[in-house]
């Protein structure tokens, strides 16, 4: 795969720096994966356009779902965290 999918701002630049859209890296992620696990989400759109196999595993069977689904996780456990400091400093100042 050429470049980095994650840091692609721009959807159409997809088109020239992927030689195919369902292309993998060593460990079996596509510019899919990358996208979802960077949530770019103009580029997950632009690749789904681009008709890429959107249930395409890593080499640890990871589809792009698994990903969105650890990032999403990852952002909520974030917020409760942060929400959980805001209210005990709440309780105890």
């Amino acid at each position: 795969m050429h470049g980095d999918i994650g840091l692609l701002w721009r959807p159409n630049q997809l088109r020239t720096v992927l030689n195919e859209v369902n292309e993998e890296d060593g460990i079996g992620w596509t510019a899919l994966h990358q996208a979802v696990a960077y949530r770019n989400i103009e580029a997950v759109k632009e690749l789904i356009a681009m008709d890429c196999i959107v249930d395409a595993a890593t080499s640890k069977g990871l589809a792009a779902i698994h990903i969105a689904t650890m990032v999403i996780m990852s952002l909520f456990s974030s917020f409760l965290s942060h929400s959980l400091i805001n209210r005990l400093e709440q309780l105890i100042l």
